[in-house]
């Protein structure tokens, strides 16, 4: 497991209304994490969460701030996205990822065996779980409180 990498995970709708604060948490969250020596930020590439995570860090990656972006996913999940606009998004991440890693396995397992950290967002009794699923982790979940 590295200290120095993150796994965003998700779920693949925010609702409009909350969108505004897990924005602004979201970025809290990376500032921090990248102050305190997290430089890899894994993305599933999944719509909703994992693509807003991913599009921050690369804001983040061309204001100068030293992360880099890892896009771990089954090849088969590139024509899966629907609508156009998250499809879209996912192309310009994977094209501006540093790294892109085509699995056959399931990429959750290959990136928790990886990061230290996990960045999430789950609301509700959920959030909870994935606590507890992730014990060996630090678990930020974004939508604790929304």
């Amino acid at each position: 497991m590295r200290k120095s990498a993150c796994v965003f995970v998700g779920r693949h709708r925010i609702s409009p209304r909350h969108i505004e604060i897990v924005v602004k948490r979201l970025n809290s969250a990376i500032d921090t994490l990248a102050r305190n020596g997290v430089t890899d930020f894994i993305s599933l590439g999944k719509k909703g969460f994992d693509l807003l995570a991913a599009a921050l860090v690369l804001a983040r990656r061309e204001s100068g701030m030293p992360v880099r972006l890892i896009v771990a996913m089954p090849r088969t999940d590139l024509f899966r996205l629907s609508p156009a606009p998250d499809r879209d998004l996912l192309y310009r991440i994977l094209n501006e990822a540093d790294k892109v890693l085509y699995t056959t396995e399931k990429p959750i397992k290959l990136v928790f065996d990886h990061a230290s950290v996990c960045l999430c967002y789950f609301p509700g009794i959920m959030g909870l779980r994935i606590r507890r699923l992730l014990k060996n982790h630090f678990v930020i979940n974004v939508a604790y409180t929304v």
